[in-house]
Formats: structure tokens, sequence, C-alpha cells
């Protein structure tokens, strides 16, 4: 009776196992449909600008549930509001202008490349990347 007993747990356990595979596979499959509709060709930056867009353009009240139904971090996205506001709010207390891209995708990627162009490196003959300490060696 025992041994039964154990043998109905166990296909129990086997037909457990196989439904959480299929719901997480499952799972997966909707997070990568979801996020399809941020995805930009031109690259992660621009794919996550389209994602803090979305969320940002969103009532306060509805962004938690939205971050679930589209399988991304609130907190994360949260963060990114409030890393905006507070360059916001130094740009103006710098009484510098302040201007949006608007949808002049090119106009955020030269500032990308502007601003991330110091972490650039250029791959050796032999598979090394040099470490620069300036930008003097990256001229052309």
């Amino acid at each position: 009776m025992k041994r039964l007993f154990k043998n109905i747990a166990l296909s129990h356990q086997v037909i457990l196992t196989d439904i959480s595979h299929a719901a997480i596979r499952n799972c997966k499959e909707a997070a990568a449909a979801a996020h399809q509709q941020f995805y930009s060709k031109l690259g992660d930056h621009i794919t996550g600008l389209n994602l803090y867009r979305a969320y940002e353009g969103l009532p306060r009240k509805q962004q938690l549930a939205w971050c679930q139904e589209h399988f991304v971090s609130a907190r994360s996205l949260q963060k990114a509001v409030d890393i905006f506001q507070q360059l916001h709010q130094q740009l103006v207390q710098l009484k510098l202008p302040i201007a949006s891209a608007g949808t002049e995708v090119e106009l955020v990627l030269k500032a990308l490349v502007a601003g991330l162009f110091t972490n650039a490196a250029r791959r050796q003959l032999n598979g090394e990347i040099p470490i620069f300490v300036s930008c003097d060696h990256l001229a052309p």
C-alpha cells in the first residue's frame, strides 16, 4: 500500500513539474511579446527610451498595473523617472536650456555617442582591448 501511495505521489509531482515548466515557458513568451512593442532596431537605449516614454505617459495610479502587464520592473522605471527629475532640476538651477528631442531619434543617438565616447575602445590585432586614460589615443 505504501508503494502504491508513493507511486501516485511521484506521478503527481511529475505532472506538477510539467505544468510549472509549461507555465514558465508561457510566461516567457508573454513577456517577449509584451516587450516586442517597445523594441527598436537602433539599439537597447532607444528600446529603453520607448519603454520609459510609454510608462511616463500613464497616470500614476495605472503605472504599477501597466508594469506587471508588460513584464517590466516598476521600481526600475520609477528610479529612471526620479533621475530624470533630478537632472531636470539641475538644468533649471544652472539656467541651461531644456529641449526635447521629441521623435528625432538621431539626436538622442548623437547625444549617447557624445556621452559614451570616452568609454570607447578599439580591439587590437592580438585581440587585446587597450585601456585609454585620455581620448587622444582614439583619434584616427
